[in-house]
């Protein structure tokens, strides 16, 4: 048999199809493949998708729990802090550029009397108006200005204290306040008894050395006055006064007065006082070796 023959007998039970009809089975083989692969990519990138979100995730709450964990060493710092102020013995302030409070610690609190919510976000000067002016005032503009760290002592007359300051400018001021009103008195006493004692290891007399004295007391406590009325030879009426920090008119008004006079008619020496701005007195005889004044 020959070759086509054989060829023939073959291909005897298959139906050719058109040219047509073989390309649109191509085609839709081909789109079919296509199909099939897109949607494999698809699946690929919906997975990949799901994993980045996954991971992407899992660096969200890691960066959160970091945050967290931040926050709480922030505020662990924060009160340890808080609470060595608190521990010590001086005052502790902060004052922004306005020269308001901006941190006060408990200490500072109970030396000016006033709880943090009358102190924050005050101006200093507005609360201490008395302090305007003067030295302290002073300090701390040359402080700022200067942006010198420095430390000085302060004499508050209305609360009669004396207070060691530090103060440490930068855009802000910080300030340490330490009440050293003791220190400072005893300080001040073994300098005027000094002085005193000078006077009568010289032999100064008498007048001088009770000036010196009536001239320490208000270094000791600057809102007193003090002085000594002196007796003439009979002891009947007071010939002089010193009274070194008061009105010369304070003593010209005692000269002479009878003593009788003056101990039994209260009103004449507290119309005295009053007139020269004294609001309360205390007196007291100074007797001599023989108990004579």
């Amino acid at each position: 048999m020959s070759v086509e023959g054989m060829t023939r007998k073959v291909f005897s039970g298959v139906q050719l199809l058109p040219y047509r009809a073989i390309g649109a089975v191509t085609v839709a083989v081909g789109l079919t493949l296509l199909l099939n692969a897109r949607l494999h990519f698809a699946s690929m990138l919906l997975f990949f998708l799901g994993l980045g979100s996954g991971l992407l995730a899992a660096v969200l709450s890691k960066q959160e729990a970091q945050h967290r964990q931040a926050l709480l060493e922030a505020e662990i710092a924060h009160k340890q802090i808080e609470t060595i102020l608190s521990s010590i013995s001086d005052g502790f302030y902060v004052l922004d550029p306005e020269w308001r409070f901006t941190y006060v610690s408990d200490r500072y609190c109970e030396m000016v009397g006033m709880p943090q919510s009358s102190l924050l976000g005050q101006n200093i000067w507005h609360l201490f108006p008395d302090a305007v002016n003067t030295d302290v005032y002073e300090q701390f503009q040359h402080a700022i200005r200067e942006q010198t760290p420095l430390q000085f002592d302060y004499f508050y007359s209305p609360w009669n204290c004396w207070y060691e300051h530090r103060i440490y400018p930068s855009p802000t001021l910080t300030v340490v306040l330490s009440d050293i009103t003791v220190r400072k008195q005893a300080e001040l006493l073994l300098v005027e008894q000094k002085k005193l004692l000078e006077l009568i290891a010289l032999g100064r007399p008498l007048e001088e050395c009770l000036f010196a004295l009536c001239a320490s007391v208000p270094k000791l406590n600057p809102n007193t006055r003090a002085c000594f009325l002196l007796v003439d030879a009979q002891q009947q009426a007071f010939k002089s006064a010193i009274a070194p920090d008061l009105p010369p008119s304070f003593a010209q008004g005692l000269r002479n007065t009878s003593i009788h006079d003056l101990c039994n008619d209260t009103a004449n020496w507290r119309d005295l006082c009053r007139a020269h701005g004294i609001l309360a007195y205390h007196s007291v005889p100074v007797l001599g070796n023989d108990n004579l004044p």
